[in-house]
């Protein structure tokens, strides 16, 4: 069995194509998620697992998933992880990292999936209304779009935060389904704003 959990796509695509190849049955995740079943899964063929790298690892949902549900007969498993980069923050494929401070409080906001070439030079000063890149579908994207998120840092300057960063690319509020506990409302900076409330809609 091609067992596949996908976002955009991607993942399911290569399951497919894997099952027609080898004559398996692909099965998705998702399914059994959404409808919160589980399930006994019997297979005489090595088990396959298809998703997408998440903070270079397995996401932490497919895992749980698997641990939940009892596999039986071969015990062979082959995980693939499927990736537009890096499998970490090259994922995001082309991005920009703009800094800024609102009444004293500096925030960091990354898009990413920007169209290649179009991104601002780093170290770039920009001021409201400029454009920093053009939508694109770089990276682990199926289709053109861009990803935001949004952080608040603190009071430092962005000055100070620029010199002092250790190049953590989450700023410190965690990776995958753990950033989730980090968000602002449940703890002080650094912590994850939703876009929806830092962009007003």
């Amino acid at each position: 069995m091609v067992f596949y959990f996908s976002g955009t796509g991607n993942s399911q695509l290569v399951a497919v194509r894997i099952a027609e190849m080898t004559g398996d049955k692909a099965v998705s995740i998702n399914r059994y998620m959404k409808k919160g079943e589980k399930a006994v899964f019997r297979s005489e063929r090595p088990l396959v697992f298809v998703a997408p790298v998440y903070s270079w690892r397995l996401p932490r949902v497919v895992e749980q998933w698997i641990m939940a549900n009892d596999f039986e007969g071969r015990r062979d498993a082959y995980f693939i992880l499927t990736c537009g980069g890096s499998g970490g923050s090259r994922g995001g494929g082309n991005q920009v990292y703009l800094l800024t401070n609102i009444n004293g409080t500096t925030y960091a906001v990354k898009y990413l999936h920007m169209s290649p070439g179009s991104p601002i030079a780093t170290g770039s000063v920009v001021s409201a209304g400029d454009q920093i890149g053009t939508v694109g579908q770089s990276g682990n994207a199926s289709a053109p779009h861009t990803h935001i998120e949004v952080f608040k840092l603190g009071t430092m300057s962005i000055e100070s935060y620029a010199n002092s960063w250790n190049g953590d690319l989450a700023f410190g509020a965690g990776w995958g389904s753990g950033a989730l506990s980090n968000t602002c409302d449940k703890r002080g900076a650094p912590c994850r704003v939703k876009p929806e409330t830092a962009f007003g809609y």
